[in-house]
C-alpha cells in the first residue's frame, strides 16, 4: 500500500506564470546561496518575487558545508539560505553575515522508488531486500545529521551502518534512490513532495529532530538592501503558503 505522507498533504496552490521581457535586465540581481533541499521551493518563490519587484534572483545550489566555504572565502553571494541554524550563526559570529533569521523548518522521511508493504520507516528498514541506504554525509549536510540521529535514537544504527552509502548532499541521496543505485534514502520531505518524489513512496521519520533552516544576508554582498528585502519576503504569509506545499513548517 502506498504511503505518501498522509499528514503532509497541502492544498493546491496556483502556478505562477512569469513572462520575462526580451530586453536587457534593468533591475538588481541578487545571488542566493541555497541549500540543495530548498532549490525547488526557491525557484517558485523567486518567480513570484520577480513578478512583483525589479529584482532577479540567481541561485547557487550546494550543500550547506560547501556554501559556508563559499561565503567565508568571499564568493559573490548576497544571501545565504542554509539547511541548518548553526552555519548562519557561525558566519554572523565571524562577522561575515548580518544576524540570522529562520525561514523554514524541514522534516526527514525515508524514501523508496519501489512500493513496500510496510507501515513505518522501521519496518521498511527491516526488509530483507534492503541492501543499500543513502544518507547525506553528516559532516556536510544537516539532513544527514538528523538521519544519523534518528537511526541512533531508534536503535537501528548498528544494523544499518553496513548498508549506508554516503552522498555529498540530500539531493544526491535522493538521486541515488531515484536511479535505483540504492534501495532507500533518507531525504527532506520537500524532495518526497517534488514531482519525481511523488512517484515513489515515503515514510515520515518522527524520531528525527526538526531541521531548523536559517538564512543570513552577507555583509560583503553588493546588494544587501535587496537581499534583506527578499529575506523578509521569505517570511511573509504569501511565501509560507508556498513553503507549506513543499513540506516545510514554521
Amino acid at each position: 500500500m502506498r504511503r505518501f505522507l498522509p499528514d503532509m498533504v497541502f492544498p493546491w496552490l496556483p502556478v505562477v506564470v512569469l513572462l520575462h521581457a526580451t530586453v536587457a535586465w534593468a533591475g538588481e540581481t541578487i545571488t542566493v546561496g541555497v541549500a540543495t533541499n530548498f532549490s525547488e521551493p526557491l525557484a517558485r518563490l523567486a518567480a513570484l518575487y520577480e513578478a512583483e519587484n525589479s529584482v532577479r534572483v540567481e541561485p547557487i545550489s550546494a550543500g550547506t558545508g560547501k556554501l559556508y566555504a563559499l561565503v567565508k572565502n568571499g564568493a559573490p553571494i548576497d544571501l545565504l539560505l542554509a539547511a541548518d541554524a548553526k552555519t548562519p550563526e557561525q558566519l554572523h559570529d565571524e562577522g561575515v553575515c548580518l544576524p540570522p533569521f529562520v525561514y523554514a523548518r524541514g522534516s526527514l522521511v525515508l524514501w523508496s522508488r519501489q512500493p513496500r508493504s510496510a507501515h513505518s520507516w522501521q519496518e521498511v528498514m527491516a526488509g530483507s531486500e534492503v541492501r543499500k541506504i543513502a544518507i547525506a554525509k553528516p559532516e556536510l549536510a544537516p539532513y544527514g545529521q538528523t538521519a544519523l540521529a534518528a537511526l541512533r535514537e531508534s536503535g537501528h544504527w548498528q544494523g544499518a551502518r553496513g548498508k549506508i552509502v554516503y552522498s555529498q548532499n540530500v539531493v544526491q541521496a535522493f538521486q541515488y534512490a531515484a536511479s535505483g543505485a540504492v534501495d532507500l534514502a533518507f531525504v527532506a520531505a520537500s524532495l518526497a513532495l517534488s514531482k519525481e518524489g511523488r512517484q515513489g513512496w515515503a515514510w515520515p521519520v518522527f524520531e528525527a529532530p526538526v531541521v531548523v533552516q536559517a538564512g543570513c544576508v552577507v555583509n560583503g554582498g553588493r546588494h544587501r538592501q535587496a537581499a534583506t528585502a527578499f529575506g523578509e519576503f521569505l517570511r511573509s504569509a504569501e511565501a509560507r503558503r508556498i513553503l507549506g506545499a513543499h513540506g516545510y513548517s514554521f
